[in-house]
């Protein structure tokens, strides 16, 4: 958590392992998303609230030198960065975290 005091303090989950699928990282982070999102409410109700990523897309290709058994996966080129963030949503209740945290998906 950043800027803790402010008006407008910054939460960042972080993974412990790499996604391949969007979907797999929405589900691992997003429950930590909302129970953060809980507690600072008990503190503080209706706020204003923005959920983004970044993300590393790394090109891949399959290598098949001889045989199937030894096949193997390069990485063709650097990472390419990207970061997206949601619309801002208003949250006036501890019970609308989860239905509004669920619908940003979509």
């Amino acid at each position: 958590m950043r800027n803790r005091k402010t008006e407008a303090p910054s939460y960042e989950v972080q993974f412990k392992k790499d996604f391949k699928r969007l979907e797999e990282a929405w589900k691992a982070g997003v429950k930590r998303i909302i129970a953060m999102t809980e507690l600072h409410m008990k503190n503080k109700p209706n706020i204003k609230i923005k959920v983004g990523f970044t993300y590393q897309v790394i090109k891949t290709e399959l290598g098949l030198d001889g045989s199937f058994d030894e096949m193997e996966v390069r990485q063709l080129g650097k990472p390419k960065p990207g970061a997206c963030k949601t619309r801002q949503i208003e949250l006036y209740n501890i019970e609308s975290i989860k239905p509004a945290m669920l619908a940003l998906k979509r």
